[in-house]
């Protein structure tokens, strides 16, 4: 997006304060003030009710920040940036959305209700992104902030757009609505959630609908009930694509279609949702059906451990209300096979319900359950006579602190565990008690980021280029086998490894897909051949090993790919060195699967002559090679970067690399991934030192007053580099920013946690997550985030969740 300054004041009526004839590309739009993009972002200081975005205004300047919309004057003076005065900075914002909407004629799809919202968008996400380039919501992103947020993400490559909308009040869906103006809309559900913004059902459902009011095309779940009757009602004029479920058969007009078994009824109402998307589209019916096997399902936000004592845990203690415990209830049913269900559950928050109506609504939903005991928690149920909700053996708690101290009176053993709570309670604190593994420092990989991020730029791709992602180096990091067996589920073509055992261990754990070996030596040819991997060949030499190696095993057209060295001058055949490699490619024991390159300074803008110079290059020399390929090989040069640039050559496969794992200097496209890894470590010890003391080896902090001081569990040996030792990094401890003290110990640092209110033995620290990313860490210490990534000891224990 390129504006002047005084483009945007006008479009925004605002007043503006600096150079405003000032060009810049504007690459990005933030309000939080932790992740600027100092050269082309836009800083707007949102101001609520408990944040006022304007103090972070100065320190950002500092930062080399230069443009800010604002709504107070006291800024203005400053001349190291230019500000954009407005009445309402969340207006214009919203206002600086709708215009950017504007300029895109594509067919965007809304989504609202009380339920389901995320996990359609990220089903149709993966359903669609082979027939369009599709830009979505990221995560949740569905409020009057989260929407403009959204909508900047559209670009010029994309031809579909999903959006959420949410609403918690009156009158908010109107701006939601002005903003999106969806082509197609989808009404997921009514329940209970934010009743207490609404004076009626009927009221939130009217206002929920007022998203659809240019839509072409509205779809929703006919239920025969007052809801349908309503929309059909209003919505009389559109095209109402009204489906229905029977006998595990979905049904819209003539058309039919029989869904998977075993689904919740949950489950089914989003899958119904997305069918009919798919065939409000233009999708056959085959296609449908061919798509629904290969869709990998957005779990609920549960998350499922082994705990002791040969216990489940099912912890989805992230909100709590009566849709959200069906769904939960749902899925524990069906973990629980043999198992006792052990339910332990917060009162509800902000339902708009009364006492007696919760009572009575809570009594219906555990009536249909097999739950054999109940633990309750909450001020709410000390108050009222739980044996009336279920005859069952129960338990109640007035806080979750009370029941951690009464643990040792509710038995776990043999059983499946949910835990369902509102956020307020904090019921996670339960899972260190009651997992089986309890470990003090832990590399959490979230492979549901992970599957988004790929899912990212494959929308990126034009028709019919095949995907490579690299997962050599143990998924940078993170674990190749599990990795490695997602990407298999999603049907990705190929794998990269940098060597051979890399590839055998991908082949035991039952990966089919195939693998390209990237280094390979006289040595481990036989493992590559064992265990059918594809060998990349860069030298003449290295090639001749080869071919005297396949000669004695007497095998014929065995996969290669030849590497081309265009620039990056590491591995690969220079221009002048392809004659020497003509001779050799007419042996009948190779077959060339591919021709590739890569690409030395894809990441830089300064560097994109020599980008392209690369490309050029590389294309002559594939002209030489061609005469020599029986067959068509693939040809690829693109790394991450190079995909996200979009306007370079695509060829027949791109390698896409670090950013599957949610690390991309490309802010366009970098603000679509999510980081897949969260490190986490804990609070061994805390202790108050006096002024004048000192902390760690070689005494590096001396105390200039009194100070506490938390040991926690990671050091060097897991990982964290000692660059960011005396209070150089930083980490997150109860959301709060604190820095290191003194060097970095191997197997322990020190943190100052002085300003940290109520913190204890047993605490989590944040060292890296999506809140406090790598590419943050890396600049701390002036390194990459891949060091980070692939320097995490495999001594760090590996948890993965869905989210």
């Amino acid at each position: 997006m390129q504006y002047t300054f005084s483009q945007l004041a006008k479009q925004l009526g605002g007043k503006l304060i600096g150079n405003g004839d000032q060009s810049f590309s504007l690459q990005q739009i933030f309000t939080d003030s932790r992740t600027p993009n100092t050269e082309n972002g836009l800083f707007v200081a949102l101001v609520g009710t408990r944040f006022n975005g304007h103090q972070f205004i100065q320190p950002l300047i500092e930062k080399g920040v230069k443009h800010f919309l604002v709504s107070d004057e006291r800024f203005s003076s400053s001349q190291k940036a230019n500000f954009i005065i407005v009445d309402d900075t969340q207006k214009a914002l919203q206002q600086l959305a709708n215009q950017h909407r504007q300029k895109f004629q594509f067919p965007i799809i809304a989504i609202t209700g009380s339920n389901g919202k995320t996990i359609v968008k990220e089903w149709l996400f993966q359903l669609l992104t082979k027939e369009f380039s599709v830009v979505k919501s990221p995560k949740s992103y569905n409020s009057q902030i989260g929407v403009p947020l959204s909508l900047f993400q559209i670009h010029e490559y994309h031809n579909l757009g999903i959006f959420e909308a949410g609403i918690s009040t009156v009158g908010e869906m109107d701006a939601l609505q002005q903003m999106i103006q969806p082509t197609i809309g989808i009404f997921t559900n009514i329940g209970s959630a934010h009743n207490e913004g609404f004076e009626s059902a009927q009221q939130k459902l009217t206002e929920k609908c007022k998203l659809f009011a240019s839509v072409d095309t509205l779809i929703f779940q006919d239920n025969d009930d007052e809801t349908s009757a309503f929309i059909k009602e209003q919505f009389a004029e559109k095209n109402c694509v009204a489906w229905k479920i029977e006998k595990n058969q979905f049904e819209v007009n003539d058309f039919q279609l029989q869904l998977p078994q075993n689904l919740t009824s949950f489950q089914e109402q989003n899958l119904g949702h997305c069918i009919a998307t798919l065939y409000t589209l233009g999708l056959s019916k085959e296609k449908i059906s061919k798509k629904l096997k290969l869709l990998k399902a957005v779990p609920l936000r549960l998350q499922v451990v082994e705990g002791k004592h040969n216990a489940k845990l099912i912890n989805d203690s992230y909100n709590n209300d009566f849709a959200g415990l069906n769904i939960a209830l749902q899925f524990a049913e069906q973990q629980a096979k043999d198992k006792e269900l052990l339910l332990v559950l917060s009162q509800f928050e902000q339902t708009g319900l009364s006492n007696e109506q919760i009572a009575e609504q809570l009594k219906t939903v555990l009536a249909k359950t097999s739950v054999s005991e109940v633990v309750f928690v909450g001020d709410y149920f000390t108050k009222i006579n739980v044996g009336e909700l279920i005859t069952v053996k129960t338990s109640v708690f007035k806080t979750t602190k009370q029941l951690i101290a009464h643990l040792n009176e509710i038995d776990t053993s043999n059983k499946t565990v949910l835990i369902k709570g509102a956020r307020r309670f904090q019921l996670e604190q339960l899972m260190p008690y009651w997992s089986k593994t309890n470990h003090d420092t832990v590399w959490e990989i979230n492979l549901s980021a992970f599957a988004n991020n790929v899912a990212v730029f494959r929308s990126m791709l034009q028709p019919n280029v095949k995907l490579m992602v690299m997962v050599k180096a143990f998924g940078y990091g993170t674990s190749a086998k599990e990795v490695a067996q997602l990407l298999q589920y999603q049907h990705i073509d190929y794998l990269g490894v940098a060597y051979a055992e890399e590839g055998k261990q991908l082949r035991e754990a039952g990966i089919e897909t195939p693998i390209l070996v990237l280094n390979t030596s006289d040595e481990t040819f036989e493992t590559a051949v064992e265990h059918n991997l594809d060998i990349e060949a860069y030298s003449v030499e290295h090639l001749q090993a080869l071919i005297y190696f396949l000669r004695q095993k007497k095998l014929k057209d065995y996969p290669i790919h030849i590497k081309l060295d265009t620039g990056m001058h590491r591995l690969g055949f220079t221009q002048d060195q392809l004659p020497n490699l003509f001779p050799l490619l007419k042996s009948p024991e190779l077959k060339i699967a591919g021709i590739f390159s890569h690409l030395a300074a894809a990441d830089d803008d300064a560097e994109i002559e020599f980008t392209k110079m690369q490309i050029e290059r590389f294309q002559q020399m594939v002209k030489q090679l061609q005469p020599y390929c029986t067959s068509q090989p693939l040809l690829h040069i693109l790394n991450t970067e190079g995909i996200a640039r979009q306007s370079l050559p695509q060829f027949d496969m791109v390698r896409l690399g670090i950013g599957a794992y949610g690390v991309l200097s490309h802010a366009e496209v970098g603000n679509q991934l999510i980081q897949v890894g969260t490190l986490k470590a804990t609070i061994s010890q805390i202790k108050t030192i006096q002024k004048g003391e000192t902390v760690g080896y070689s005494r590096k902090f001396t105390a200039t007053q009194e100070t506490k001081i938390a040991t926690i569990t990671i050091g060097y040996a897991d990982g964290y580099d000692r660059r960011f030792g005396n209070g150089v990094g930083q980490v997150l401890v109860h959301q709060q920013m604190v820095p290191t003290v003194g060097n970095i110990c191997m197997d322990m640092t020190m943190i100052d946690v002085s300003s940290v209110e109520n913190v204890k033995v047993g605490d989590q620290v944040l060292i890296t997550s999506p809140e406090l990313p790598l590419t943050t860490l890396a600049k701390q210490i002036g390194t990459i985030p891949y060091e980070l990534l692939t320097n995490i000891s495999s001594r760090v224990a590996r948890e993965f969740i869905y989210e």
